[in-house]
């Protein structure tokens, strides 16, 4: 659970939404180097997805831009948790 949830139904199979982070960046040394391994292992992938902000009030969208390359959980958002806790990085 924590930031890097899934949530799956039973309703809909197949049907899954990262919630909490469903997209994460990484800008510090430490934290790219970490990723290299996570990425090998299949558990994080590139994300190209399109980001945008919703204007509460007037409920417009407008296109965003994330500070850097966009990273996603593989096949979920869990699997990176899964992946460190197995040690397998």
């Amino acid at each position: 659970g924590g930031r890097m949830a899934t949530r799956k139904t039973r309703e809909v199979p197949g049907l899954s939404i990262n919630h909490g982070v469903p997209v994460f960046t990484a800008t510090q040394a430490p934290f790219i180097d970490m990723l290299g391994p996570l990425i090998d292992s299949g558990a994080v992938k590139q994300w190209d997805g399109a980001l945008f902000t919703l204007d509460a009030s007037t409920r417009e969208l407008t296109a965003a831009e994330l500070p850097g390359i966009g990273y996603v959980g593989s096949p979920d958002m869990t699997s990176v948790c899964e992946v460190l806790l197995a040690g397998c990085v």
